[in-house]
């Protein structure tokens, strides 16, 4: 069963959204967690209404507060964040389970998914070699924490080589000779 973290501060219409899309088009066992943040826009009461399991703050306590508060509710095998503007499709979660077990067919320790907030300390970093992440603040904010000045992240599945420099393309100092040679 994959536990579903949604964080939420204030933004019950895309909230509503990305839950009907995990109750629609889920096709494995799934359980949605969302901490609400204020929820003075009626979140709360929706979200109680909903019967959904659920922590909540009266004001805004971040991210990584709000999903390490909602993991108390974890009943799931996998952990999952996921934003409150995103809108799942058809097949993801079969999807995601099958690379998964695909890749550990083929010998590779494939684990996951993993919660975001516990797999970048230095302990878990040492278990494994690459971590593959599903979408953009998943993966960059604690490679960005990691490796400000030195990552290089690269965007995969798109029909072209994308990379970028972690502390971005730093425009603001371009042409200036303020730029770090490291």
């Amino acid at each position: 069963m994959f536990s579903i973290i949604l964080p939420t501060w204030n933004n019950l219409p895309y909230l509503q959204l990305a839950v009907r899309s995990i109750r629609e088009h889920s096709a494995q066992d799934h359980q949605i967690i969302v901490h609400v943040n204020d929820g003075s826009d009626g979140t709360l009461d929706w979200v109680r209404a909903q019967g959904l399991d659920h922590t909540a703050t009266p004001q805004n306590v971040g991210v990584c507060y709000a999903v390490n508060m909602a993991t108390r509710h974890v009943r799931g095998d996998h952990v999952l964040y996921l934003n409150d503007d995103m809108f799942v499709l058809p097949g993801w979660d079969t999807s995601l389970a099958q690379h998964a077990e695909q890749l550990r067919a083929r010998g590779i320790d494939a684990r996951g998914p993993l919660p975001p907030d516990t797999m970048f300390h230095a302990a878990a970093r040492a278990t494994y070699d690459v971590a593959i992440c599903m979408y953009h603040d998943q993966g960059l904010i604690p490679a960005k924490t990691l490796a400000f000045d030195t990552g290089v992240n690269t965007t995969l599945g798109l029909p072209f080589i994308r990379t970028s420099p972690d502390h971005g393309t730093a425009f603001n100092i371009a042409g200036k000779g303020t730029a770090s040679a490291s």
